[in-house]
């Protein structure tokens, strides 16, 4: 019979000594020698304990700790079970202290996870209150890849957190996407505008005499500047086939004999009171209505239909269409609000009227921006062309026009939030 420190052999099998809670165990056969059988699972316990240290090692090597752990507690389940012979209480004893290494890292860990996700829910807070969707999708990809950096939390924590980050960040998707698709809806409808002023355009054109057709169609151009942007390819394409319509018209024109004082119309009293009655049906509607749009459209056909009438009809005109553009612009930065703010209906009246406020600023300094570069623009533009110029003067005018709108809304809010 053969044995040393750890182990012994008896009856041609191999055995491990009972050491500090792990009890005897056999744990082969002799095949050779019982010196070499010895040797044997004197090695394949120190190959073990080698795989210990190295993992000891890497575990203070690196800062990921918690990766190492389910290894350990593995090895501390499995270490009575193992087939050596050496020193196995020493070997448990290194993993309990390992172990304990890496949950206190855990745990400090945590805790600044903790301190982080914290700082990051606060951070994230902001994308409840935005004006420039495309910064702040930006900024919420970020925030969303810093919080997966970020480890885990105590499970006290964990699965609240988790709810209240995503909560914050789809909440915030959704309502961007709500927020784009209004747009393109309102896009949409406004290239249908523009659609069905070509066709007006194309009607007198086909069916009217040059002369009728042409004042027609200049109705038609202050209409078509009060619209409102759209994509610039649909732009430019509405734009192009828009002048494919009248320009043969007004070219026309130009190789006719000048009119006669008789083509000159005299004023009509009935059609500027008519319009005078309608600029003040426009200016009692309110925007929050769910027929406003409706009845705009009605109010702007009749007036559109009332024709020429002479006298002080400029003013009257530019009144009613700067009181459309005023309930257009109202009408947009409504749903405008009620996409930036999910529970923007349960907000009182002057919660209401700062939030609209807000978003008024950024559209109106973007606005005022683009009229201060185009003014630059033109300052310094010398076509040479009378066309060209008349054409740039025109959409100078048209911007001064949205600033001067969306001033007018800025006041008026500003009044009713002093009521």
């Amino acid at each position: 019979m053969s044995e040393n420190q750890y182990g012994i052999i008896r009856d041609g099998k191999v055995y491990r000594k009972a050491l500090e809670g792990f009890p005897e165990k056999e744990i082969g056969e002799v095949k050779d020698t019982e010196e070499a059988a010895l040797e044997y699972y004197e090695q394949r316990f120190h190959h073990l304990e080698e795989k210990i240290n190295q993992m000891e090692q890497d575990v203070h090597a690196t800062s990921n700790k918690g990766s190492y752990l389910m290894k350990l507690l593995h090895w501390k389940e499995t270490l009575a079970d193992y087939d050596g012979l050496g020193d196995f209480p020493a070997l448990y004893r290194k993993l309990e202290a390992l172990e304990a290494h890496i949950q206190e890292t855990i745990s400090q860990n945590r805790k600044r996870n903790l301190e982080i996700k914290t700082a990051l829910l606060a951070e994230g807070e902001q994308l409840q209150q935005v004006s420039n969707w495309k910064a702040a999708s930006e900024f919420a990809k970020d925030l969303k890849m810093r919080w997966l950096k970020t480890g885990s939390l105590d499970a006290d924590y964990q699965e609240a957190y988790e709810e209240k980050f995503n909560s914050l960040i789809n909440d915030f998707f959704e309502r961007r996407n709500a927020f784009y698709e209004d747009r393109n809806k309102m896009m949409n409808e406004r290239v249908e505008q523009y659609q069905a002023l070509i066709e007006k355009a194309r009607q007198l054109a086909k069916n009217k005499p040059a002369p009728e057709a042409a004042e027609g169609i200049k109705a038609i151009q202050v209409e078509w500047k009060m619209l409102g942007q759209v994509p610039a390819p649909k732009r430019a394409e509405l734009w192009n086939e828009f002048q494919s319509v009248v320009k043969p018209v007004f070219a026309s024109l130009k190789k006719q004999p000048a009119p006669a004082k008789r083509f000159q119309q005299k004023p009509k009293p009935e059609v500027l009171n008519a319009k005078k009655a309608l600029l003040e049906k426009l200016q009692a509607i309110n925007e929050k209505d769910k027929d406003a749009a409706k009845k705009v459209q009605q109010l702007q056909e009749e007036f559109k239909n009332l024709g020429f009438s002479g006298g002080a009809e400029g003013a009257v005109n530019d009144a009613f269409f700067r009181t459309l553009g005023l309930i257009k612009e109202k009408q947009f930065l409504h749903k405008l609000a009620q996409a930036k703010s999910r529970d923007f209906s349960e907000k009182d009246e002057k919660e209401m009227i700062r939030l609209k406020l807000r978003l008024l600023r950024d559209l109106l300094g973007r606005d005022e921006r683009e009229l201060q570069n185009f003014r630059e623009n033109l300052a310094s533009l010398n076509t040479g062309k009378n066309r060209i110029n008349k054409m740039m003067d025109a959409k100078l005018r048209m911007q001064e026009k949205k600033v001067e709108v969306k001033r007018l809304l800025q006041e008026e809010l500003q009044q009713q939030l002093q009521e």
